[in-house]
């Protein structure tokens, strides 16, 4: 299971997708690269994402670069900036693209 997260347009980097069980199953997650590619695991073990619908957050990672600079190992916000409801994933190899409009004119 895996796919790319596209902001506006461009490769969303360094974010986190999560597909969530809303029946209480296991979930799956992933980190976007430079791309904006991402591969989901069940586990630390396990690639993929187990067959049925999902919840699907994409968060932002924002890295505080002013903690740092006081020497402070800095901190990360996570922002969510886009969820759907209901994303189905089918048994076998999936790929699903996920499309976030942040800035909507």
């Amino acid at each position: 299971m895996s796919g790319y997260v596209t902001i506006d347009g461009k490769p969303f980097a360094n974010a986190d997708v999560i597909f969530s069980s809303p029946d209480g199953g296991r979930s799956a997650s992933g980190r976007t690269d430079t791309s904006g590619w991402y591969s989901l695991k069940t586990t630390p073990t396990v690639r993929g994402a187990l067959a049925g619908n999902y919840q699907v957050r994409i968060l932002e990672n924002v890295f505080d670069s002013a903690a740092a600079a006081d020497g402070g190992p800095g901190a990360v916000t996570k922002n969510e900036v886009w969820t759907e409801d209901d994303v189905e994933v089918t048994q076998g190899n999936n790929s699903i693209d996920i499309i976030v409009q942040k800035n909507r004119s």
